[in-house]
């Protein structure tokens, strides 16, 4: 059996019955208090749902690390997820910082203005937060949408960039058109937009595990909880 794969059984297994774990306290859940009441009699038991709670979801993704082979690619999936939420959040962000920072600039056709703009926060992480989206839906049904948004997304922010090279006669060409830099601006907006919307709904989508594997001996991965078999008198 492989290391993994027995690390995240014997953790699942101290997560369902409150046990040391790996070298008797790696991964022990602290036990709550005896119920106690307050002053004015109200219940404290809460405590202990609470942590009854918390053991269950733990012992469900435990569960389903175990179910997809305890692998590193499983766990990369959920960690891709997560990146691909934070990501989201910093391109709406940038979404806003857009008509504040970067609107005027071209508007105002400052070639010199967009160059900086582009290399300054929150604009110079663009690429970076764009990778990691796609890399948190490129298993799921979304991958080749998010795939076409990502290139509509890069190709925009790529000629707004080059009108402002040539603008400021860097690449030897006529100088672009006055309205060029609002034009490419534009186009910018339209495809973060759809970017976001792709990217939002890709990452909606829960990790999908193996059908067949939803069950590992009497533990039901999806809900932690013990199927229970009918009886034949």
């Amino acid at each position: 059996m492989q290391p993994e794969k027995i690390a995240l059984s014997l953790l699942a297994t101290s997560l369902l019955f409150g046990g040391g774990g790996i070298g008797g306290a790696a991964y022990q859940i602290p036990q709550p208090p005896p119920l106690q009441r307050g002053r004015h009699g109200e219940d404290w038991g809460g405590v202990e749902d609470a942590l009854s709670s918390r053991r269950r979801v733990l012992l469900s993704l435990a569960c389903g690390f175990v179910a997809t082979g305890g692998t590193p690619a499983a766990l990369a999936d959920v960690t891709n997820k997560l990146a691909s939420s934070t990501a989201l959040r910093s391109l709406d962000r940038v979404q806003e910082q857009l008509p504040i920072k970067l609107k005027p600039v071209a508007q105002a056709n400052n070639y010199m203005g967009i160059k900086q703009a582009l290399r300054l926060p929150p604009f110079d992480q663009v690429r970076k937060d764009l990778l990691t989206v796609v890399r948190g839906g490129e298993d799921g049904p979304k991958a080749g949408e998010l795939q076409l948004a990502y290139k509509s997304l890069i190709r925009s922010l790529e000629d707004i960039d080059a009108t402002a090279s040539i603008g400021m006669g860097r690449s030897g060409k006529p100088k672009p058109d006055q309205f060029q830099l609002a034009i490419d601006y534009d186009e910018i907006e339209k495809a973060l937009e759809v970017f976001l919307r792709i990217g939002t709904e890709a990452a909606d989508i829960p990790v999908q595990y193996d059908s067949r594997q939803t069950q590992i001996g009497s533990i039901d991965v999806r809900s932690g909880k013990v199927p229970v078999e009918p009886r034949v008198i």
